[in-house]
C-alpha cells in the first residue's frame, strides 16, 4: 500500500501547479532559455530576429512586434527551438491577448465616456453663468422698481392725517 504524500508536500505541489498555470508564454520562454544556459543574443541569432524582439516575446510586449501574425510565428519558432509545447504556449498567448483586448476595450469605453462628459462641461458652465447673471438682473430690477414704487405712493401717515 503506497503511502500518501504528506499534506505539506501536496500543498506545495498545488502551489507549484497554480504558479505554472499563471505563467505567461513569455515567462515560460525566458525560464526555459535560462535553464538551457542561452542568452538573448544566441536565441536572436538562431531565430534570425533582433534581440529587441526576443525581449518583447519574453516580456509579453507583443505590441512591440510588427503584428499578431509575426508574434505567433516568432513564438512558435522560439518554442520549437527551446523544445517546448507549442500548443500550450499558443493557448497562453491567446489568453493573454484576449485579456489585453478586453482590458483595452474597457479603457476605450471609459475614455469615450470621459470625453463626452468633458465635452458637455463648457455648456454646463456657460448655462450656469447665464442663469446667475439673469437671476442677478432680475433681483436688481426688482429692487430698483420696488424702491421707486414706494416713493411715489403717499405714506400711510399722510393719508391718515389728511382724512
Amino acid at each position: 500500500m503506497p503511502a500518501e504524500p504528506p499534506i505539506e508536500n501536496t500543498a506545495e505541489l498545488e502551489a507549484n501547479q497554480q504558479s505554472i498555470d499563471v505563467l505567461t508564454a513569455g515567462d515560460i520562454l525566458q525560464r526555459q532559455r535560462q535553464r538551457l544556459g542561452l542568452n538573448e543574443k544566441e536565441v536572436a541569432n538562431k531565430l534570425h530576429i533582433t534581440m529587441h524582439y526576443v525581449k518583447a516575446l519574453e516580456t509579453n510586449s507583443y505590441e512591440k512586434l510588427p503584428g499578431a501574425v509575426f508574434a505567433k510565428g516568432y513564438l512558435k519558432s522560439y518554442a520549437l527551438f527551446l523544445g517546448l509545447d507549442v500548443e500550450d504556449l499558443m493557448s497562453r498567448y491567446n489568453e493573454l491577448t484576449r485579456q489585453q483586448n478586453a482590458d483595452s476595450a474597457e479603457e476605450r469605453r471609459l475614455l469615450r465616456a470621459r470625453k463626452k462628459k468633458d465635452r458637455n462641461k463648457p455648456l454646463v458652465i456657460v448655462s450656469l453663468i447665464i442663469f446667475s447673471v439673469g437671476l442677478l438682473g432680475l433681483w436688481l430690477a426688482n429692487s430698483y422698481f420696488v424702491d421707486e414704487s414706494f416713493s411715489d405712493l403717499p405714506s400711510t401717515a399722510e393719508s391718515v392725517d389728511g382724512a
